[in-house]
């Protein structure tokens, strides 16, 4: 019994150096693409993919899990976003590099998809600013008197 212990601890001091070097590695990644998509694209979109779905045995809601791109406080950051389908209006949000492991772990393979997902809604958001400042445009020469 004593082998199997001392060999279970051994065990277990490899795979907790291994999995402790490996999620240091994702905060790093994830950080970074947090600071390239803030800091260097300045990309103020938000976006989001969801990632699970589950029913709360007690009330009956539906809980979907989001991975998501959205201000919070005064930057855009990567977030866990959580709906409730009984209060969809109030979700909980967490930025990701506060999130526990399996969570950042569970989250982290759908960072791509994120990635797609703010690349469309910016493409999207492209025509909304080139009709507003058409618009603006045609005020502004109303109000110098030239034509529209």
């Amino acid at each position: 019994m004593s082998d199997d212990l001392s060999t279970s601890i051994e065990n277990l001091r490899t795979t907790a150096s291994q999995l402790n070097e490996i999620t240091d590695y994702l905060n790093v990644t994830v950080k970074t693409v947090e600071k390239i998509l803030g800091e260097e694209l300045k990309i103020g979109i938000s976006a989001y993919v969801s990632v699970d779905s589950e029913t709360d045995d007690t009330t009956g809601a539906t809980i979907t899990q989001f991975l998501g791109y959205q201000r919070v406080g005064g930057n855009f950051r990567i977030v866990v976003l959580w709906e409730n389908d009984f209060h969809p209006d109030r979700p909980a949000v967490k930025p990701w590099s506060d999130c526990a492991r399996d969570m950042k772990i569970e989250t982290a393979e759908k960072l791509p998809q994120l990635i797609q997902e703010i690349s469309n809604k910016s493409k999207d958001s492209i025509r909304g600013v080139l009709h507003a400042a058409q618009t603006a445009e045609r005020v502004m020469k109303s109000l110098l008197g030239k034509e529209a």
